[in-house]
């Protein structure tokens, strides 16, 4: 369980930063930031999951084609590799099913709930998908599978992404313009010839109008850019990508994978600020 005043968790261990958003055994949500796993990978789910899980013990996994858009898909077995719907969030109800998820600069939403089971939903929202509001759709999605009250007792997070300091669009740019239309004018910053977007704002202000109680959300105060050394940035031009992977544990079973076990020994301290003296 999280203590009250640290709603997530950062860590490194044996070379690979790890960003925990929920890990209370029933449901583990987790981001895999720099590290010899994500390069290894090169950003295809299935190296993803070869290098996760032990040969012959590969597990159902929902990767779906990322496309910026706001599509929920609802991960059972139709949906997991090698199959790969199209779509920018996954909603799992079902233990035993693992759903991932990759970004870089964009945001990762994360949502899980226990009414009237145990739920997540995880979502990949940037500057288009916030635009189209995923993180409305994800809430839909929920609703509309668990009926209304699932909502209640939620928590969520959003983060870590780019910051409204490091994401600046052309202001004469067609899609910055879209933007300036679509996101509510707090967010948007104007500096000399560009348009800044606090798309973590914009993200949490979406949540709670859709229902999340606005004191359940927590926004991961890290920015991938100004971060570069704990996480990739397209910006940053990095080739890989960070990797979110999201299940419900099965219940009766104790077994969990290394990423999982809280072994303090193994950790690596973090600096929490957002900043690095590299970057």
């Amino acid at each position: 369980m999280w203590p009250e005043d640290t709603p997530w968790s950062l860590k490194r261990r044996s070379g690979q930063w790890l960003l925990e958003y929920i890990n209370d055994g029933e449901t583990s949500v987790v981001l895999f930031g720099r590290g010899f796993l994500t390069e290894v990978a090169e950003g295809d789910p299935e190296k993803l999951g070869a290098s996760f899980f032990e040969t012959g013990k590969f597990p159902p996994l929902a990767a779906p084609r990322q496309e910026h858009g706001r599509n929920v898909i609802t991960v059972d077995e139709k949906s997991c590799l090698p199959e790969r719907p199209e779509g920018d969030a996954l909603f799992l109800d079902r233990p035993g099913y693992f759903g991932s998820l990759r970004f870089a600069d964009c945001f990762p939403i994360v949502l899980c709930g226990r009414n009237p089971r145990r739920w997540v939903s995880v979502g990949h929202s940037g500057f288009v998908g916030s635009g189209m509001n995923v993180a409305s759709a994800m809430v839909s999605t929920v609703s509309g599978n668990l009926g209304p009250d699932a909502l209640d007792g939620a928590l969520a997070w959003v983060g870590p992404g780019i910051c409204g300091k490091c994401y600046g669009r052309k202001a004469d740019d067609p899609w910055t313009m879209w933007g300036m239309k679509v996101f509510p004018s707090e967010y948007v910053i104007f500096k000399e010839k560009e348009v800044h977007f606090d798309l973590s704002g914009i993200i949490t202000r979406q949540l709670v109008e859709s229902g999340v109680c606005e004191s359940s959300v927590f926004e991961v105060p890290f920015c991938t850019l100004c971060r570069k050394d704990i996480f990739y940035s397209y910006r940053g031009k990095d080739e890989y990508s960070n990797f979110l992977l999201a299940r419900l544990l099965i219940p009766g079973h104790n077994s969990r994978y290394w990423w999982e076990n809280d072994n303090s020994d193994n950790n690596e301290n973090a600096n929490l600020s957002n900043s690095s003296s590299g970057v």
